[in-house]
């Protein structure tokens, strides 16, 4: 609902967006459902289904070795376009407090999907370096986020208006 809302105020269609709810997921689920949670929803008949996914946090608090992260990615994104989705590489967002890009495992991972996404994917959604999440371009604006980790509406307005820059460019 909250993607469906977005896109519309940033001037996309919003009818049939779907979010399937994963919240708190790690990328092992979500690569699990996705016969069940995003398949259902690929649109052959005017061709126009794009399938966002991006996880890194709960993988990597889970204790999910990097290297599977990323590669439960690709699989990810391969079965998506394999499917007929168009499907972009995404990092996460920055946590509130954290330095973008950082020596962490939420940064290493991401900076493993900004190097694999050409081989696998037609664009990269760079969530963790979007100006307004990252200030001076370093460290994550708390100003966009509830509890350090989780977007406010403020900071999913700006998420939306990136994925929909994503969609039409």
């Amino acid at each position: 609902a909250v993607l469906s809302s977005l896109l519309g105020t940033a001037g996309g269609v919003a009818l049939d967006v779907h979010d399937r709810g994963h919240g708190g997921d790690t990328s092992k689920i979500i690569l699990d459902d996705f016969f069940t949670d995003a398949l259902t929803f690929l649109d052959k008949v005017f061709d126009r289904s794009a399938l966002l996914m991006f996880e890194v946090r709960n993988s990597v608090t889970a204790g999910v070795p990097e290297e599977t992260i990323l590669n439960e990615h690709i699989a990810y994104w391969k079965r998506a376009s394999g499917a007929g989705f168009w499907c972009p590489a995404m990092t996460a967002t920055p946590t509130g407090g954290a330095t973008a890009g950082s020596d962490t495992p939420a940064g290493r991972v991401n900076q493993m999907i900004r190097n694999a996404a050409p081989y696998y994917t037609p664009k990269l959604i760079d969530c963790e370096r979007i100006p307004e999440f990252a200030q001076a371009g370093s460290v994550a604006n708390p100003t966009m986020y509830g509890d350090d980790v989780h977007l406010i509406d403020a900071g999913y307005a700006v998420l939306g208006r990136f994925f929909y820059d994503a969609l039409i460019t």
